[in-house]
């Protein structure tokens, strides 16, 4: 069997071309998909956390049935009721988000200590290295801890019952704030 020719009488070597360039491609799709798999260690994945925005909701979610949703379309704009718009929002649950506040306390003093050992141990490693990283990653958890004084304080927005409650939240948060950017400025020098 004669090789395919070109027009100028050059012969076409698609295939092995081919073969040259799935290579990359294969690469650099295995290695994206690579990031994706938990490795049940200690460092990050791009797994949901709390704090991250709701998944996007489409015609392929809303096909599937109602316990598999992932998330729930809002209504469209027009579609709310003026009479329900201008209901009050229900009382809060204060006992279950001062729980909610105690555990997330607990949880968040629990991952201070945790990231301010490992920036101490950092300390003097240069960025890119094992400790640097681990630092890194502990200030991320420590961020992620901190989540539930917003989601609390947020929660308690319109609520005159629950002024103690959403001023302690905020001064948590706040807390955690001051706390962050003292070990983020002691890890860049």
């Amino acid at each position: 069997m004669a090789p395919a020719l070109a027009a100028g009488g050059r012969r076409l070597y698609r295939p092995a071309a081919m073969r040259y360039l799935s290579f990359p491609a294969f690469l650099a799709v295995s290695m994206a998909l690579g990031a994706c798999s938990n490795r049940g260690g200690e460092w990050p994945s791009l797994a949901r956390v709390p704090g991250s925005p709701n998944t996007p909701c489409g015609a392929a979610v809303e096909s599937a049935p109602p316990a598999a949703r992932p998330c729930v379309a809002a209504p469209p704009a027009g579609a709310i009721a003026p009479a329900q718009s201008e209901t009050a929002a229900p009382a809060p649950d204060l006992s279950a988000l001062e729980a909610r506040l105690a555990a997330a306390r607990s949880a968040w003093t629990d991952q201070l200590k945790t990231a301010e050992s490992a920036v101490s141990s950092a300390a003097r490693a240069d960025s890119g290295e094992s400790a640097w990283a681990a630092a890194e990653l502990q200030l991320s958890r420590l961020e992620g801890a901190a989540v539930p004084f917003e989601e609390i304080a947020d929660a308690l927005a319109g609520s005159e019952s629950g002024t103690t409650l959403r001023l302690s939240a905020q001064a948590d948060r706040q807390r955690h704030l001051d706390a962050f950017a003292r070990l983020r400025s002691a890890l860049r020098r």
